[in-house]
Order: C-alpha cells, then structure tokens, then sequence
C-alpha cells in the first residue's frame, strides 16, 4: 500500500529541492532586493483550507539566488495574503507587484 504524503498537491514544483535551496547564497529585505534591481522568483505557501503559512519567499539578484528577510511567517487567511503582502511592501517602501511579490506564476502552493 503506497504512503500518502501530508501535501500531496503542489502548484509549481521545484525539480530538485535540495540543489535549488543548495544555491541560495543571500538574505536581503524586499528594499534591498529592489535597490538591486531584484525580482522575486518564489513564494512558498502551505495553505490547509483557508489557512495559510509562509514558509519562504525567494529572489534573484544578478543571477545569485537570495532569501527574502521577512516572508516568512506571514500566516492567516489564504484569502488575504495578497493584501498582506502588499502591506508589507508598503512598510518596506517598495512596489510588491514590480518585484513579483503579487505573481502566481512566481508561487508555490502545498495543500
């Protein structure tokens, strides 16, 4: 009988985790990220329900892969995130949806 994992579905899957999170060289805070000339490249959400958790959110800057300071632990309504997220954003001086903060396509999300 095969073992269900906790999260079995997940929108945009990484290929092989540990090499990609084996690259991540950095932590910067969303100005910084910006002031760089930075993009958000992933957003890691689990979500169960209507709950959801950041676990981590992460950016390119000239090619280097770096940690966002800050993204995780952005928890509460799966439904609000975006707002939260750009409230944050505004503390921090910057644009969410310029950097990518706001992309789908830039999310990943277990359920």
């Amino acid at each position: 009988m095969a073992t269900r994992t906790a999260y079995p579905n997940e929108t945009n899957p990484l290929v092989d985790g540990a090499a990609y999170h084996a690259n991540t060289q950095l932590e910067v805070s969303l100005k910084e990220l910006e002031e760089r000339g930075g993009k958000i490249t992933r957003v890691r959400v689990f979500k169960e329900r209507n709950y959801a958790d950041v676990s981590y959110i992460h950016g390119e800057i000239d090619g280097v892969q770096v940690r966002i300071r800050g993204g995780e632990g952005h928890g509460g309504s799966f439904y609000t995130l975006k707002r939260r997220f750009v409230e944050w954003a505004i503390q921090e001086g910057v644009h969410g949806k310029r950097l990518g903060l706001l992309d789908d396509s830039n999310w990943s999300v277990l359920s």
